[in-house]
């Protein structure tokens, strides 16, 4: 049943589930700050693990960290709630949702703020917030965590 439904999916994809373009996503970034007020988010992701019968082969591959087999499914949403990428390939072991952001961006030539972050990671700029800010901050979080329960829920 799953393998019927993925199948499905898969095959009306690219009709339907299209990361934006690079000349785009300066309207995208301008729809996402409208809603949470965070700067510079090209897109909403979340994953979750849809269970599996065990596999004869490669099983320990698909069992995930809850000791159940199956596969992890991941998405990214625009502000507007439609889906720009799927991604239903990888085994439930491994958690790749960071990596996959990543990977996406690079692919799609997105700008990093900086690239000297700890193991050479990519990280932004902190800068100290004063209590207004940070007020202001924590209420943009919770926009951030609204929409993404919105989204992903």
């Amino acid at each position: 049943m799953f393998s019927n439904v993925l199948s499905a999916l898969l095959k009306h994809m690219r009709s339907y589930i299209v990361f934006p373009h690079v000349e785009d996503l300066p309207t995208v970034k301008g729809d996402f700050y409208a809603l949470g007020h965070i700067p510079n988010i090209i897109g909403a992701i979340d994953g979750t693990h849809v269970a599996l019968v065990s596999p004869r082969r490669s099983e320990q591959v698909y069992r995930n960290r809850k000791s159940y087999h199956s596969m992890n499914v991941q998405m990214v949403c625009l502000a507007d709630q439609h889906i720009s990428h799927v991604n239903a390939k990888i085994p439930g072991s491994i958690i790749v949702a960071c990596c996959m952001l990543h990977n996406l961006a690079l692919r799609q030539q997105v700008p990093f703020l900086q690239e000297d972050g700890p193991d050479g990671g990519l990280v932004a700029a902190v800068e100290h917030l004063d209590s207004e800010e940070e007020e202001a901050e924590e209420e943009d979080i919770d926009n951030q965590n609204n929409i993404n329960m919105q989204y992903f829920q």
